[in-house]
């Protein structure tokens, strides 16, 4: 609800926490699927739950998927820009900023 809520000002901003220092824009996200079997990676279908996992968590970064962990199971992001750069769809962003499954974003206030 975020991203929609604040877009397009100011706009849904997220850190991964290894790039503390540029924030990424997210511009479109959907509820995603949850569970095993719905192409997460290995660890994160092995969890009993995605609701089990730490908000924030990629599960899943590729083949140009961007999925996340939310209080309510995943979010898919769509379309994210970095300072600097346009906007991408996720699979253009994540050919120019591979994620990893298990990598975490974080809200810029939680820094």
């Amino acid at each position: 609800d975020r991203v929609r809520a604040f877009d397009p000002v100011p706009g849904a901003t997220a850190l991964l926490e290894r790039m503390a220092d540029a924030p990424i824009k997210v511009w479109s996200a959907a509820m995603a699927p949850s569970g095993p079997g719905t192409g997460a990676s290995p660890a994160a279908a092995a969890s009993a739950s995605w609701r089990a996992l730490r908000p924030g968590t990629a599960l899943l970064a590729a083949p140009g998927r961007l999925l996340v962990a939310c209080g309510d199971g995943a979010v898919e992001l769509l379309e994210l820009q970095r300072p600097g750069s346009r906007r991408l769809g996720a699979a253009e962003f994540l050919r120019g900023c591979p994620i990893e499954a298990g990598e975490r974003f974080v809200t810029p206030a939680a820094t």
